[in-house]
């Protein structure tokens, strides 16, 4: 008798535990999880195809035209996915519209600085195309906007 009350109690226990958790999971739904899920942030275009790598066991070829290399400078601006002595490489694409939110960019501005920045939003205005761009590491956006004549090339190869 005694061994089944406490078969009994014990399945009331978990009974009560697994309650429990459901019961927090469903009025709780935002809860962090371990390696759970995070909002979606815009990321940059795939410039190169699949078609465009080659892996061999004793090199890489990485078949892109137009490319450029590009030197980075100790900004921290793009801190921590592009920082100094990273090695990058650019593409100018054929259609500046294809730039899209997510994408980042190099720009030259009018006293002749060279940024590399996110684009964070595209829109037109009586000049036509404009990018909205920001480091990922500042605060805010930057306080001017990229034409396409200012864009030096997209980022499509960062290597570290």
């Amino acid at each position: 008798m005694k061994k089944n009350l406490f078969i009994l109690d014990v399945l009331i226990i978990a009974f009560v535990f697994v309650l429990g958790i459901l019961i927090s999971n469903i009025l709780n739904p935002n809860l962090d999880q371990p390696f759970g899920y995070s909002n979606e942030i815009q990321s940059p275009n795939d410039w190169i195809t699949d078609s465009d790598i080659k892996v061999y066991q004793d090199k890489v070829i990485i078949n892109v035209e137009n490319t450029r290399y590009v030197g980075i400078a100790n900004t921290n601006s793009m801190d921590p996915f592009i920082d100094e002595n990273t090695n990058v490489l650019e593409i100018l694409p054929e259609n500046l519209n294809d730039i899209q939110v997510g994408d980042i960019i190099s720009f030259e501005i009018e006293t002749g600085d060279v940024y590399i920045h996110r684009v964070v939003n595209k829109g037109y205005d009586e000049q036509g195309l404009y990018f909205i761009t920001k480091g990922d590491n500042n605060p805010s956006v930057d306080p001017i906007v990229v034409y396409p004549d200012q864009i030096l090339g997209v980022v499509a190869i960062v290597i570290y």
